[in-house]
């Protein structure tokens, strides 16, 4: 069936229907509806067989223009392969438009011009601004000139995939700390054409750092300033 050929099936409608049906009802069926020979062509790519046509021919008439109606057929079976793809394409694409748009994480892609291109939803919760304020803007906007240098001198280093840290300034005017894990984009001559990253808010993990490191200081320096011998001891006086 896979040969681009048509194949007359010798068992009927019983053939073509694998069995499932009794022979007798389906020898009635073909006489009661005048059925002449059954030929059948399969559409396969790399072996694998992922379509047919069947072609039916009235009782006691031949198969005329064969080479005309495979022709035909094998154009047909081309334009399903270009379809099924399509929609295979189409599937695809709708699985990971849900996957990053359901992300706990920020996603965003940046052209080699440092222009936004695409955000989805939680980093443009995460920046506070809907899609039409980011996308087509440059992704300094969003940073002080502190933070705009930091972006500058990771993008000046084109390939580099390791994660950083940088402060963005939210629509609200607050500053949030993220870690930024990036991902270059290079077009098939190896020329950088932009990259993706995912960004993680660690702005509570930051401020809690901050107040440890601030509290440590806080101890060290009353103990410096204490005259008298200060220990510090645990339960078995250690």
């Amino acid at each position: 069936l896979i040969s681009g050929k048509l194949v007359r099936i010798p068992g009927g409608t019983y053939e073509l229907f694998l069995g499932e049906f009794p022979k007798a009802a389906c020898d009635a069926l073909e006489k009661l509806a005048g059925v002449g020979d059954i030929f059948a062509m399969g559409f396969a790519s790399k072996g694998d067989l992922y379509g047919n046509a069947i072609i039916i021919i009235p009782e006691g008439s031949p198969l005329s223009n064969r080479d005309v109606i495979e022709t035909f057929l094998r154009q047909a079976g081309v334009a399903l392969q270009r379809k099924l793809a399509e929609e295979a394409l189409k599937k695809s694409e709708e699985r990971y438009r849900v996957l990053v748009e359901t992300m706990t994480e920020g996603l965003g892609v940046q052209d080699e011009n440092g222009l936004w291109t695409y955000v989805n939803d939680r980093l443009c919760e995460m920046l506070g601004r809907f899609h039409g304020e980011i996308i087509g803007h440059p992704v300094t906007e969003f940073l002080d000139e502190a933070n705009q240098s930091i972006l500058k001198e990771q993008m000046r280093r084109g390939g580099d995939s390791s994660p950083f840290e940088i402060t963005w300034t939210r629509a609200d005017g607050r500053k949030m700390t993220t870690l930024v894990s990036p991902k270059p984009i290079f077009d098939s001559g190896g020329q950088f054409r932009g990259s993706f990253a995912v960004t993680t808010d660690i702005t509570e993990r930051k401020q809690m750092q901050d107040r440890i490191r601030n509290a440590a200081e806080e101890w060290q320096t009353t103990f410096d300033s204490i005259q008298d011998l200060v220990m510090i001891l645990d339960p078995e006086l250690k």
